[in-house]
């Protein structure tokens, strides 16, 4: 795959996560990939390349990544990626997506100088769009508002709509721990790994899934 983009996404694109890097790699022939704070493609590509077949649901909020993205998808000649220029929430509106120094660090819930206006949709209403039977794969790395994302999931979430969801929580123990809870709570196995005290990643498999496979 090629990739466009500017020095700030640069080490962004360096830094290497192999547990959702190894997720992806497992999706099978026609898999649904919902990616949450996609920024500018890493992981959106890396799904469209494995030529399986799947469909991509890309989400990021800010325009100037969101522009990066679709020239990343145009640039590869990609066609089975669903675009949502949206911040996921626990409810469908508006929201203020706050803008950091970084790219990859925009947020609804970190606090900054500067902010700007955004729709918001919840993942529950996205899902129901697909009109699909399963969601594969949901990728959320969303800095902060990870909770809310799941809260605006329960539904999907309760029913079993999603088969693995991953999420990475650059925050505090105490999160991590919260958002495991209410995985757990829908039915979902969870495993954690922690890189730092304020890094870590959660992996959660429906009861569903480890059953049947």
């Amino acid at each position: 795959m090629i990739h466009a983009f500017d020095a700030t996404d640069l080490t962004l694109f360096s830094i290497k996560e192999p547990f959702i890097e190894e997720e992806i790699s497992r999706l099978k022939d026609g898999f649904i990939f919902i990616d949450c704070g996609a920024h500018v493609g890493k992981y959106t590509l890396m799904a469209a390349g494995l030529d399986r077949g799947g469909k991509i649901v890309a989400i990021e909020p800010e325009s100037c990544n969101f522009d990066r993205l679709k020239y990343n998808i145009l640039l590869n000649g990609l066609t089975n990626i669903i675009l949502g220029r949206f911040a996921l929430a626990n409810k469908d509106g508006r929201v203020r997506l706050l803008i950091q120094t970084e790219s990859g660090y925009h947020s609804i819930v970190k606090l900054s100088l500067h902010s700007v206006d955004v729709p918001s949709r919840t993942l529950d209403s996205i899902i129901q769009e697909l009109e699909t039977p399963k969601v594969d794969l949901v990728k959320i790395d969303v800095e902060g508002a990870e909770y809310a994302v799941l809260i605006g999931g329960l539904r999907s979430l309760k029913m079993g709509l999603i088969r693995k969801i991953f999420v990475e929580v650059g925050d505090s123990t105490h999160n991590c721990d919260k958002i495991i809870q209410l995985l757990r709570s829908c039915g979902f196995l969870c495993t954690r790994t922690s890189l730092t005290a304020n890094w870590h990643f959660v992996l959660g498999v429906h009861k569903f899934e480890v059953r049947d496979g």
